[in-house]
């Protein structure tokens, strides 16, 4: 959607000069790439508030709270027995290709 991509375009630069921004979003995708916290309610009640990091490890919590994961962190989850060091919670593409190149702890992985 152009009228999103718009939006968000213009949050980037806020978020870099320092500012505070609220967003509403069912979009876990967008929350979990470009939130610092998240807050998820449920029936006008408070179930989580925190990082999408903290968010999306457990996924029994998160779909407790009927949220889907974010369609990158979905893939890796997938791609994980073929590369078993990989990050799962890997929230954009750049995340995702430097956890399946050099693992969790940043050295070069077996190809």
């Amino acid at each position: 959607p152009v009228g999103q991509q718009e939006i968000f375009g213009y949050i980037e630069p806020l978020r870099k000069q320092g500012k505070s921004i609220v967003l509403v979003s069912h979009d876990m995708d967008k929350a979990a790439k470009i939130a610092d916290r998240v807050l998820v309610l449920k029936q006008g009640k408070q179930t989580f508030f925190g990082t999408p990091r903290k968010l999306f490890s457990s996924q029994s919590d998160y779909l407790s709270m009927r949220l889907d994961a974010p369609v990158l962190m979905r893939t890796m989850l997938a791609l994980k027995k073929d590369f078993p060091y990989a990050d799962a919670l890997a929230f954009d593409v750049k995340e995702a290709a430097d956890s399946l190149l050099f693992g969790k702890e940043g050295e070069v992985t077996p190809s």
